[in-house]
């Protein structure tokens, strides 16, 4: 487990906190089925695809112009995609169709939710109350 750890806290750019890596292990790690003692990395490649296809930019793009919900969106500073064009461009279409989207810019790494947790706490509460979900 030593050498997972360190493989994926080097794999994220140490993005994910050393002692965050055990929480992601459990939903992407998968034992070999014929050596007890290897495990591989496992990942549904389905979840990138979305965001580097041209096409499925356009899908995704059509459908943030349709979102109306209460939606909360966090940007983690310290993240290599807080300046990403394509990331930019979706928030801000969003943004103009959607009066009940709220956008915020926190520090931390692409994986703040998990190392950080309380630096979210406070404003996920607070949207959840002024939206009655709570």
């Amino acid at each position: 487990m030593d050498e997972i750890t360190q493989k994926w806290y080097l794999g994220t750019n140490k993005s994910v906190a050393l002692e965050s890596v055990q929480h992601l292990a459990q939903r992407g790690l998968k034992a070999s089925s014929t050596d007890p003692n290897k495990f591989y990395f496992h990942r549904d490649a389905r979840l990138k695809t979305i965001l580097f296809n041209h096409e499925n930019k356009l899908l995704v793009g059509t459908l943030g112009k349709r979102l109306k919900c209460a939606t909360l969106y966090f940007k983690p500073i310290d993240s290599p995609f807080a300046a990403d064009e394509y990331c930019v461009e979706l928030r801000e279409v969003v943004e103009r169709n959607n009066a009940k989207f709220e956008s915020h810019f926190v520090p931390g790494t692409h994986h703040v939710q998990l190392n950080n947790p309380e630096r979210l706490a406070p404003t996920i509460i607070t949207f959840l109350q002024k939206y009655n979900f709570v």
